[in-house]
């Protein structure tokens, strides 16, 4: 089964290990939680989950929470190690990624999200594989690239 999944909280659950992201917005998911299966909590407890796991504003930080996404960079109030950085002869240093698709869907008895964005601007495209299998086990193997040019004549 696939669907379509803008928009929303997505949960995973295997072997007692959940794995819940929120997808609002048009950046990357953020997760929500990641532990012990979270029991029988249905879509409104999901978007309940997404309300009330809303990190509190640090010290000498911005004045609204920053909820993380994957590969948090400086962009998303991030002052750790980014989760990828590079540049472009100094230009385009942190990618601002704007999400094109995601959707979730089972693959091999595994559950999968998968999530495509790019950052035009930079020349930058990103493919994000999310999976919970059967065991429990996460794996997020991804690819970060710079598409091809197109040349005008």
């Amino acid at each position: 089964m696939t669907r379509d999944t803008t928009g929303a909280v997505l949960r995973l659950s295997a072997a007692g290990t959940d794995l819940v992201l929120a997808a609002a917005g048009d950046g990357l998911p953020a997760v929500l939680h990641l532990g012990a299966d979270l029991g029988d909590l249905g879509d409104d407890g999901l978007d309940a989950l997404a309300l009330t796991a809303v990190p509190a504003v640090a010290h000498s930080s911005f004045d609204a929470p920053a909820r993380l996404p994957l590969l948090a960079t400086q962009r998303d109030g991030w002052s750790g190690t980014p989760g990828v950085a590079g540049s472009r002869a100094g230009a385009h240093a942190v990618p601002r990624w704007e999400r094109r698709r995601i959707e979730q869907r089972e693959e091999d008895g595994a559950q999968v999200v998968l999530v495509e964005a790019d950052d035009a601007r930079a020349g930058l495209a990103l493919r994000l594989r999310l999976a919970l299998d059967p065991h429990g086990a996460t794996g997020t193997p991804g690819t970060a690239a710079r598409p091809p040019r197109r040349r005008c004549r």
